[in-house]
């Protein structure tokens, strides 16, 4: 797939899988951007409600 798409949409791919997997009430408990070079680089921590 990264031949053909390249790795950033591979990477959104499986964001997107991932994310629809979480419950709609998830919410983010931590995030960071940051731009060391040319490409940003992020991190985003998510956590379901309790049930």
């Amino acid at each position: 797939m990264s031949r053909i798409v390249g790795t950033e949409a591979a990477e959104l791919t499986m964001w997107y899988g991932i994310r629809a997997a979480l419950d709609p009430g998830a919410r983010s408990f931590y995030s960071y951007y940051t731009l060391p070079a040319v490409t940003g680089c992020g991190v985003i921590a998510l956590e379901e409600p309790s049930q």
